[in-house]
């Protein structure tokens, strides 16, 4: 195709028009149809009533009928005496519609309405026809807008038929007065039509997880009731008698969170090993108020003892000194809790009455728990629930370095033995190290950080 430039220049020295100029500048009409499609720009229009072809036919009707009633009652207003009937006849109208009109002309322009002529001829067909109303509408798209879960077809079908009874009463009326004249039904077109109405359609339904909503004054007056009940039981039993057990899950790999490699590597940082990283088994330690520690116990996974045995086979010392317990998914029980409170805890009180710091985990609060606490003087003290983070001495500043601790042991075995398989027994020994590496001191400020002792200097 020649360039636009040059039909423009002989378009103005020739006094053709631009599409003239266009077409014979190409060779053949085919080759100028396509030429001009290529570089066509589409532009979409909104689908508003006008812009579309069925919305122009309607809209030209319409004002084809109001021509026509004005014709009719300035027929009827220049000569009186003719009969309505007589004129109806004449332009083809329904007599009843020309007198109902003809009777709001009268009234309009007796009133001393100008245009008494314009609104008695004017179409009002096709307005309002539906079961509710404009504002109607939007009060029932706004209910399902906000609906939690959200609505399905059926339910938005039963709101209608809520919504369209209610409005039934506040008017008085046993039926809605649509043109059709049968009762409402929010039948599935009608609701295919009002979701296409208000911009709504149907996505698949996926569960999102809300925490219940807590009381905040509440959950203050339990946190201050349980500061107060542990450091009663420090001015009463001692620092030396106030314990603190949770658990914490030790893995079989643990590696350190971050390593180097290349600049602007896409991979990560490399870390092979022979056992999954989601294989781990529970530990769970005891610390008191003074820094003093408990034995480490651990829960291994397994039905029987042969899962301790096997542990136990060839063990290092640091292992053999971990009480191992088992139980079907490798979780603590009440059963386990139990059997500790008996093997560890009590050679340490020694007879004496003592108070344990326990979180809000059920197994720790059975009656089997309690019985066995009681039996040997035994206080326990429940940690608010959601609070271990910032009251719980143990989760406060002392299982992080813990697993710090851990790593860095992993890391340096790794480097010392590159073809050492990750077993049970090197994680249940990283575990027993670790806590061996904890200082007094470290115990100490874990209860004063969560607000049981004052801070020692």
């Amino acid at each position: 195709m020649a360039d636009f430039s040059s039909c423009q220049t002989k378009y103005s020295r020739s006094g053709q028009t631009l599409a003239e100029a266009l077409f014979f500048e190409s060779r053949s009409f085919h080759t100028f149809a396509k030429n001009t499609l290529r570089t066509r720009t589409h532009i979409t229009m909104p689908r508003a009533t006008r812009n579309s072809k069925r919305g122009s036919t309607v809209l030209l009707r319409k004002r084809q009928r109001e021509r026509k009633w004005a014709t009719v009652l300035q027929h009827k207003a220049a000569q009186q005496w003719h009969s309505l009937r007589a004129l109806a006849q004449l332009h083809g109208v329904c007599a009843r519609a020309l007198q109902a009109r003809w009777q709001r002309y009268i009234a309009l322009h007796a009133a001393g309405n100008p245009a008494a002529l314009t609104l008695a001829s004017s179409e009002r067909r096709g307005g309002h026809n539906r079961a509710f109303a404009a504002e109607e509408e939007q009060l029932l798209a706004a209910e399902i807008k906000a609906a939690d879960p959200a609505m399905t077809q059926a339910q938005i079908q039963s709101a209608a038929l809520s919504l369209h009874r209610s409005i039934q009463l506040a008017k008085g009326q046993h039926v809605l007065p649509t043109r059709a004249g049968h009762p409402f039904h929010a039948s599935d077109g009608f609701v295919s039509a009002f979701k296409k109405r208000n911009r709504l359609s149907s996505h698949k339904m996926t569960a999102t997880y809300h925490a219940a909503a807590r009381n905040t004054q509440q959950m203050e007056y339990d946190v201050l009731e349980y500061v107060h009940a542990a450091r009663t039981a420090v001015d009463k039993y001692g620092p030396q008698l106030v314990l603190n057990m949770d658990e914490t899950p030790v893995p079989k790999v643990e590696h350190p969170r971050t390593g180097v490699v290349a600049t602007a590597s896409p991979h990560a940082a490399p870390c092979g090993t022979s056992a999954s990283p989601k294989q781990n088994f529970t530990s769970f330690a005891c610390i008191a108020a003074s820094g003093d520690k408990l034995p480490l116990s651990m829960v291994l996974k397994g039905k029987t003892q042969l899962v301790v045995r096997r542990m136990l086979r060839g063990a290092s010392p640091a292992v053999r000194r971990i009480h191992l317990y088992t139980s079907q998914k490798g979780w603590i029980n009440s059963a386990i809790l139990v059997r500790w409170i008996h093997e560890v805890v009590q050679p340490y009180t020694a007879g004496r009455a003592a108070a344990l710091l326990l979180d809000d985990y059920p197994a720790h609060w059975t009656d089997e728990v309690k019985a066995a606490a009681a039996a040997i003087q035994l206080e326990l003290i429940k940690v608010p629930p959601c609070q271990t983070a910032e009251y719980q001495p143990l989760d406060v500043c002392y299982h992080g370095p813990m697993a710090n601790i851990r790593a860095r042991l992993w890391m340096a075995q790794r480097r010392l033995l590159p073809d050492a398989k990750d077993t049970n027994q090197a994680a249940a020994e990283r575990a027993q190290l670790a806590y061996d590496a904890m200082s007094k001191q470290a115990g100490a400020d874990a209860f004063a950080k969560a607000y049981i002792i004052d801070v020692q200097h």
